[in-house]
Order: C-alpha cells, then sequence, then structure tokens
C-alpha cells in the first residue's frame, strides 16, 4: 500500500487527543475530590442553563460549594471561558452568573419591549438601591403593582402605548425563569405580587443601558435641546411604533428566552389594572426618529 502522509497526519492527532484527554482526567481525578467534580459539573451546568445563579439556594448545595471554593471555580470559569461564557460574581451579594464573551455564544432573539422593560427594571433596581430598600443581599424589594407604576410612568414619558399586563407578566416570567428576579404568587388581601431584583441586572443592563433611557426620555421632552451623533443615528435606529408593538427583534446575548412562559394565563395571577383608574393620558409629543435601543447590548459591564 501505498504511503499516505495524510492519513499518517490524521493518526497523529487521533492518538494525540487521546493523550490529552487522559492527561486531563488524571490531572482532574488528582486535583479534586469526587465531591467536588460532581460539584463543578453541576455548577457548569446549572450555569449555562439558567445563567444565574443565588448563593441562598440551599437545595444546590454542592453548587454553592463549587462556586465559593477558588480552586474549583477557577476550573469552572475556565471551562466556561472555553465554552464562550464569562463569569461574573460579586461574594458579598452572594451570587454567580455567566455573560457572553465576545459574542462567541450563538445570540438569542429579544423583542424591543422586553429591552425597554429590563431597561426600566435597571432603573427601577438603583431608585431602590438608593433609598435602602434592599435586604442583606443587595436585593432590591418592590412589588409588581410598584414596577408597573414605574413602568407606566416611563412609557407615558417616553410618549409610547400602554404596555398590555399580559405582555409585561410574560417578560417577567421569563425573567424569573433565569433568576433575574423574584416574583411571588398573589396577596388576596393586598392585591400585589412582593417582587425582588436581583443585582444581576446592574450586569445585564449595565451604566449605559440606563442612560440611554434617560437619554431618550430627555429627547422626547426636549427633541430641540438634545442631539445625537449622527453615527448613533445611523447604527441605532429603530421606529418608534416598532418598539410599541414590539415587533422588533433585537439581538441579546445574554438572556436565554428560549421556550414557552409557563405562566398558562399570565392575567389571571392578577387583578384587572388596565381596568383601574387609567393614568393621565400624555400631552402628544412628535416622536422621534429614533430611539436609543436601536441594537441594545446587555453586555456593557460596570466597571465603576
Amino acid at each position: 500500500m501505498p504511503y499516505r502522509p495524510g492519513i499518517a497526519l490524521r493518526g497523529k492527532r487521533r492518538r494525540r487527543a487521546k493523550r490529552m484527554y487522559k492527561d486531563l482526567d488524571d490531572y482532574i481525578d488528582q486535583t479534586f475530590t469526587p465531591e467536588q467534580q460532581e460539584g463543578m459539573r453541576e455548577a457548569i451546568a446549572y450555569l449555562q442553563k439558567r445563567q444565574l445563579f443565588i448563593g441562598g439556594q440551599r437545595s444546590r448545595v454542592s453548587i454553592r460549594n463549587a462556586l465559593n471554593n477558588n480552586k474549583t471555580r477557577e476550573f469552572i470559569k475556565q471551562h466556561l471561558a472555553f465554552s464562550g461564557w464569562e463569569l461574573v460574581f460579586e461574594m458579598g451579594e452572594g451570587w454567580f452568573g455567566v455573560l457572553p464573551k465576545d459574542d462567541a455564544v450563538a445570540a438569542k432573539s429579544m423583542t424591543a419591549l422586553d429591552t425597554f422593560i429590563i431597561l426600566v427594571l435597571a432603573n427601577t433596581y438603583e431608585q431602590r438601591f438608593a433609598s435602602a430598600d434592599v435586604d442583606g443581599q443587595a436585593n432590591a424589594i418592590t412589588s409588581f403593582n410598584a414596577f408597573h407604576d414605574d413602568l407606566t410612568f416611563q412609557s407615558a414619558q417616553c410618549g409610547m402605548a400602554d404596555i398590555k399586563t399580559s405582555s409585561l407578566l410574560a417578560t417577567l416570567e421569563k425573567l424569573r425563569q433565569s433568576n433575574v428576579i423574584d416574583l411571588k404568587a398573589m396577596d388576596e388581601q393586598a392585591q400585589d405580587r412582593a417582587m425582588t431584583i436581583h443585582p444581576f441586572i446592574r450586569r445585564l443592563a449595565g451604566i449605559d443601558a440606563m442612560k440611554k433611557l434617560s437619554e431618550y426620555v430627555a429627547r422626547v421632552q426636549n427633541p430641540d435641546k438634545v442631539t445625537v451623533p449622527l453615527a448613533i443615528q445611523d447604527e441605532e435606529e429603530i421606529i418608534l411604533d416598532e418598539v410599541e408593538n414590539g415587533s422588533e427583534d433585537v439581538v441579546n446575548p445574554s438572556l436565554n428566552f428560549d421556550g414557552e412562559s409557563e405562566v398558562e394565563d399570565p392575567e389571571a395571577a392578577l387583578p384587572d389594572l388596565e381596568a383601574a383608574d387609567p393614568a393621565p393620558t400624555p400631552a402628544v409629543i412628535e416622536k422621534p426618529r429614533t430611539t436609543p435601543f436601536g441594537r441594545p447590548s446587555f453586555l456593557t459591564r460596570n466597571n465603576s
């Protein structure tokens, strides 16, 4: 049989790969105990699926131990980095999350309405944090009705149409599944639902995202006084009607918005907020040509 360099090269690569895998297995077995290995596997799988782990979860002791230990956390960090994720955490606040690294993870689709709700959530978190309405792990304490009021105010400031309760609940349910917020069951006496916003929202939205929200409101209120660089207008153009209808898909690699919401009838779980006294109709303001949401990236990191 004639000599074929290609076949010989492939054979060498296979042998090298087998040796590398064997060396990695030996390294793991020699460095970590079986309990640590199990915790690392669970932590990697959990973070890749949920993207956020809250340290206070009593049923996830092995994951918490793996993330709190410097040696096992470093291995988890390197594994996630190879898969395209960056591990971010705050030990004092007790949370660990992952964000896409250099857009290496396949992007998820997210509507502009979802974008707006997340920006208002981040703004609400900062307000609650400033007023000390937080618990020992820096989670902002609020309620669905209070957040609904914040959202109604911000949408009125922007000249947007009222956001349907069902659409709001669908987005909040997706965020709850990703552990970004915690939304409790209905309190029949208070006719409200307790709501907790986790500090991870700051990494998710970032400082620039909240600036975009405030700058957009200022632009609507004072269109003659606020200028937008042409580069931003060209790059981040979205028609306001698309934001109102939630029809414009924008790229958000940070959140997992796959699958249907677990809420079968979201409106049945809440009082009929739309039947209550309506919010004052905002003054008719000429809609601007652009919004700040264009193609928002929630990968902006809070480096302050």
